[in-house]
This record gives C-alpha cells, structure tokens and sequence, in this order.
C-alpha cells in the first residue's frame, strides 16, 4: 500500500490550488499517495472554488444595489455569527 506524502504548505491562490492538485495528481501516479487522499483533495478544491464563486456572486450582487465602497469589495465576507 502507497504511504502518504505530508505536502508542504499550499499558498493560498489559484495557482497554489492548481500546483497542489497537479502535486496530487503526480503522486498518485508515483504510487506516493492514495486515491482515497487524492479524492479528499479534489473535493477540498472544489469546496474552495465554491466558496470563491459565493464571494464573487455575493460582490456582484452588493455592487448592483448599493453604493458599494471598495473596503466592502475587497473584505471577505463573514460567515456565522461572531464570537
């Protein structure tokens, strides 16, 4: 059975993403990882994108009916309630 490959830290950008998944992808064809970990890091990615295209539909919309200053445009949005 292939042994898991700890990753190194992924940046955090789309090219991060993008280099991670093809990292994955390589080391499942090297038999360096399971396919069990590369699904869980497709679905990971997925998630992410998902959440990025909330953030971009959620900007569009704010832009569209208000008077939307740019520290709104460039602020994630917040989810759940604060602490």
């Amino acid at each position: 059975m292939a042994k898991a490959v700890l990753p190194s830290k992924t940046v955090r950008s789309t090219k991060g993403l993008r280099d991670a998944l093809f990292d994955e992808m390589d080391a499942l064809r090297e038999g360096k990882t399971t396919p069990h970990i590369s699904s869980a890091m497709s679905k990971l990615a997925v998630q992410i994108i998902n959440s990025v295209r909330l953030e971009i539909e959620y900007q569009k919309h704010v832009a569209s009916t208000t008077d939307m200053n740019e520290s709104l445009a460039l602020s994630p949005i917040l989810l759940g309630k604060a602490a």
